[in-house]
């Protein structure tokens, strides 16, 4: 066999053929045929690099074995403290799962929680949206309730004036009835002193003749008859008096108890508006 087609053997294992070193820590790929110096002086360089290999590989023990024994002497043993290792690697897995645990039941009464307060925060929602509405129903019924009262204040004093009217024409019936009382008791006093003079006349008839006579007592019957029909007017006038003064009585305790109702509804309004 050629020698370019022997296989380059390292640490007895069949390989590529060699690198040559071109400058330092560095190779080139360049494949080059081998003579028979050529591959004595490689094979003696493999022998080489197998007796290294072995004293590294030897030293590697060794140093481990060091090692070993280090770590034996500073914490008493390695085999104790890989058991004290996977001790403590085994309490860190409990004390994991226990935690995980734990936060997994936290986690559950957390959101156990959170669905309570959102629950509680719809109802509170629900509870003002309602106390808003109720608060705009009412607001609405006070405003229906205060127009009212204005409208009811409106009448009650349209009905004032038109009572103060009422009143002012009562005292004109009133000071009419009077001046026609008055008028009456003038007639009544002229009815008098007419009787008295018919019954003066009355005298001079009996003196006188028969038809004289008659006409004084149809005079006197006249007179007498007149002054019923006075007094009897007389009467009326204080009875329309009466109704009069109890009308406007009635009227004046029906407007002091509207002034009353609505002051209260007033009252009542503004105290609820506040």
């Amino acid at each position: 066999m050629p020698a370019h087609q022997l296989p380059v053997w390292r640490y007895g294992v069949p390989c590529r053929p060699l690198k040559r070193i071109v400058g330092k820590n560095s190779c080139e790929n360049i494949p080059f045929w081998l003579s028979g110096d050529d591959l004595a002086a490689v094979l003696r360089l493999d022998l080489t690099a197998g007796q290294i290999a072995a004293r590294a590989d030897e030293w590697w023990r060794v140093t481990t074995q060091v090692q070993r024994d280090l770590v034996n002497n500073e914490f008493g043993g390695f085999d104790e403290m890989m058991v004290r290792l996977q001790r403590m690697m085994a309490s860190v897995k409990r004390r994991s799962r226990r935690q995980g645990k734990r936060l997994k039941e936290t986690g559950a009464e957390l959101r156990q929680r959170l669905d309570d307060k959102d629950r509680e925060v719809a109802r509170l929602r629900a509870a003002l949206q309602a106390a808003a509405e109720d608060h705009k129903r009412h607001a609405a019924s006070m405003k229906m309730q205060l127009s009212v009262a204005i409208c009811r204040k409106e009448e009650a004093e349209d009905s004032m004036r038109i009572m103060a009217d009422q009143e002012e024409a009562d005292a004109a019936a009133v000071a009419e009835l009077r001046r026609q009382l008055d008028e009456a008791r003038c007639n009544l006093a002229a009815a008098e002193r007419d009787r008295d003079a018919a019954r003066v006349g009355r005298g001079f008839a009996e003196e006188g003749r028969a038809e004289d006579r008659a006409k004084a007592g149809e005079y006197i019957k006249t007179l007498q008859e007149e002054k019923d029909d006075m007094r009897k007017q007389l009467d009326e006038l204080r009875r329309q008096l009466d109704a009069a003064r109890g009308d406007r009585d009635l009227a004046l305790s029906q407007m002091d108890r509207m002034q009353a109702e609505i002051r209260d509804e007033l009252g009542e309004t503004l105290r609820l508006r506040r």
